[in-house]
This record gives C-alpha cells, sequence and structure tokens, in this order.
C-alpha cells in the first residue's frame, strides 16, 4: 500500500515529532510513503487575507496529489 505524505509549512519546521513519528508508524505497518512537497496548505489565514490564493494553493495541493 503506498500513501502521499502531505506536511505543509508547519509540520516541517514546527512540529517534526509528528511527521516522525507518522512516518515510523506508516514503516512498522508496511505503508509505503510518497512525499508530496512542504507546500503551503493555505490553513486559515490566507483565506483570510486573499480567498483566491488560498484556492490556488489547495488546488495546487490536490495537483501535487493527483500527480
Amino acid at each position: 500500500m503506498q500513501v502521499g505524505l502531505f506536511l505543509g509549512c508547519l509540520v516541517p519546521s514546527r512540529f517534526m515529532a509528528y511527521e516522525l513519528s507518522m512516518r515510523k508508524v506508516l514503516e512498522l505497518l508496511g505503508v509505503e510513503v510518497i512525499d508530496l512537497g512542504t507546500a503551503c496548505c493555505g490553513s486559515p489565514y490566507i483565506f483570510s487575507v486573499d480567498r483566491k490564493a488560498g484556492l490556488a494553493l489547495a488546488a495546487w495541493n490536490l495537483s501535487l496529489a493527483e500527480e
């Protein structure tokens, strides 16, 4: 089994323990991890400033997953 792992921009910089835990558990379960990159997810912050930019980021992240 393969799963796409999207970390966003905060997990690698502020919540590394989440990433390490997730990778270890998936490894123990025999799941292959496909890294989708560390692009910004937009979170609620970008939507409060520019809704179109937030939608564009969401679309970009979905296109990464489709590849």
